[in-house]
């Protein structure tokens, strides 16, 4: 009979192994990852340990090489064969947690109506369908990034403003704020397990925030409210890891919601920068890998 020193220490061995193998196998789908914050979702579940499977529409270099992650291109060609491929992926590969970062970098870009599609496209169907595909494979957790003021309820501008100077699908605007609204209802239909949006205000460290509006943002930043604070990309992608292993851990220590029962969180503002200051003690002594 072992000593009892022994003989505990064999028993918390063999109380955290599986808990410890869970979370060393956990897989996680990436669309987006070719944007500047996709890019650091990646980075930051590599850095984590996570196996990650990228969903491109077509080869991203950037990826190639990297231990830990593949990368898949999935047919956007049609929301069926969206579905399709990215449930095909995703059920192959066993993904615990999708993260979405699919968006239109910059809306304004293109103006009328050409750019109101565009963006509907890409910052609503597109990451619906392909987050069906993902519940029908068996994924529990969903992290999506929106933007701060995203309403279902926004009733949409019908034109580009004065001389068209002011664009429909600006960011901010009524129809940007609309479809980051009706994207995040649409995949809480969906029911998965757990679901988080992330909605920042201004991004740094993204080609699409001018170098001015950094400088800025960063002068601003302490006297604003929460809710418009800026948001470093890296500590966002951060912030939405951490967020994840926070809800798939409750799930596999069996103290989450019950079974057929739908967590919903929406971060933005002051419970978006508490994660913040959260996943960055988390991360101080973790190393980043360069991507």
């Amino acid at each position: 009979m072992l000593p009892c020193p022994a003989a505990l220490l064999l028993f918390l061995i063999t109380l955290f192994m599986p808990l410890s193998a869970a979370a060393a196998a956990r897989t996680a789908a990436v669309l987006g990852a070719s944007g500047a914050v996709g890019t650091e979702v990646v980075r930051s579940l590599v850095d984590s340990g996570w196996q990650v499977v990228v969903l491109n529409r077509r080869p991203v270099d950037k990826f190639t090489g990297v231990d830990g992650v593949t990368s898949h291109i999935v047919n956007m060609e049609s929301k069926a064969a969206l579905e399709s491929s990215c449930e095909e992926v995703m059920s192959a590969a066993k993904a615990s947690a999708l993260f979405i970062t699919m968006g239109v970098g910059a809306p304004s870009k293109t103006k009328g109506q050409a750019g109101a599609d565009i963006l509907e496209r890409v910052d609503v169907t597109l990451p619906s369908v392909c987050a069906r595909g993902a519940k029908r494979a068996g994924v529990k957790h969903v992290s999506i990034l929106t933007a701060v003021g995203a309403d279902a309820d926004a009733k949409p501008d019908t034109g580009d403003g004065p001389f068209d100077l002011i664009p429909m699908a600006r960011a901010g605007g009524p129809l940007y704020n609309n479809v980051k609204g009706r994207v995040e209802n649409n995949l809480k239909d969906l029911g998965f397990s757990t679901l988080s949006t992330f909605r920042p205000a201004a991004l740094l460290g993204t080609p699409n925030t001018p170098r001015f509006v950094e400088i800025i943002n960063r002068i601003v930043d302490p006297v604003l409210p929460a809710k418009y604070k800026s948001s470093d990309i890296a500590v966002l992608a951060d912030a939405m890891v951490l967020d994840s292993e926070d809800k798939l851990g409750k799930a596999e220590d069996k103290l989450g919601k019950a079974e057929g029962a739908s967590e919903f969180d929406v971060f933005e503002g002051e419970p978006l920068h508490n994660l913040y200051a959260r996943s960055k003690t988390t991360k101080d002594n973790i190393g980043s890998k360069d991507l």
